[in-house]
C-alpha cells in the first residue's frame, strides 16, 4: 500500500499545485498577439518543446539543469505554458506512475 499511497500522494500535490498556478498566475506564461484572418479555424496543438538552461542556478552544483519549455499553438498563435505548472503536470505523471506501480506490485 506504499507505493500506491505515495502514488496519490504525488499526483494530488500535483493537481494541487497546478490548479492553484493555473488560476493565480495564469495557466499561459507568455503568448503572441498575431490577428488571425476572420475565416480562421484553430487547429490546436503543441508547436515544440525546448530545454532552457536555468540561469539562477549558475555556480552552483546544478549549474547545467535544464528545464523544458512547452509551446503550444492554435495555427495562429503561439502560447507558453507556465513553468509552475508545467512541473505539477510532471509531479501528476509521477504520481501516476509510483500509483500504478504500487497496484501492479500489491496483485503480485
Amino acid at each position: 500500500m506504499g507505493l500506491q499511497r505515495a502514488g496519490w500522494s504525488l499526483f494530488g500535490f500535483g493537481l494541487f499545485v497546478g490548479s492553484v498556478a493555473a488560476v493565480t498566475g495564469g495557466l499561459v506564461s507568455g503568448r503572441t498577439d498575431v490577428g488571425c484572418p476572420a475565416d480562421f479555424e484553430p487547429r490546436y496543438g503543441v508547436e515544440r518543446v525546448a530545454f532552457e538552461t536555468v540561469s539562477a542556478l549558475q555556480g552552483t552544483p546544478l549549474a547545467g539543469l535544464s528545464l523544458p519549455e512547452l509551446y503550444l499553438t492554435d495555427g495562429c498563435n503561439v502560447f507558453t505554458v507556465g513553468g509552475v505548472v508545467q512541473a505539477a503536470l510532471l509531479f501528476m505523471l509521477l504520481g501516476l506512475l509510483v500509483g500504478t506501480l504500487g497496484v501492479l506490485l500489491g496483485r503480485a
